[in-house]
């Protein structure tokens, strides 16, 4: 069996805290016990602030790694839908928009993602 942790370090929160690495490869190595245990575990590897900074692999092959990434794209994009949710992310975004055609793509754009995840802020 092959395990592969990847950690990117590369934003603010590593900066000068070596213990948040710490913190991360110590996630890394629960999930992976999890993982090979058959214990649910996402495998997404995250950041002080939330942010997807790596993932834990467990096997060699493709289609393991690519089930895992999918997974981790599918917790991204549900962090995004979570975040466009709120009221005040649409008003900023209205507010921010250009003239009356921004305002108006912009609540167009609100429509049709509530529509499609069939909730409204």
């Amino acid at each position: 069996m092959k395990i592969q942790i990847e950690v990117d370090t590369d934003n603010a929160a590593f900066g000068d805290d070596s213990g948040e690495l710490f913190r991360v490869l110590r996630d890394a190595a629960w999930q992976a016990h999890k993982m090979v245990n058959d214990i649910e575990a996402s495998g997404v590897l995250h950041d002080i602030n939330g942010n997807t900074v790596g993932h834990v692999h467990i096997g060699d092959s493709a289609l393991e790694r690519d089930a895992i990434a999918k997974k981790a794209r599918q917790e991204e994009k549900r962090k995004w839908f979570e975040k466009v949710k709120s009221k005040e992310f649409w008003l900023a975004l209205i507010k921010g928009a250009d003239g009356v055609e921004g305002v108006e793509y912009a609540e167009e754009v609100y429509d049709i993602l509530y529509e499609i995840m069939g909730e409204r802020g």
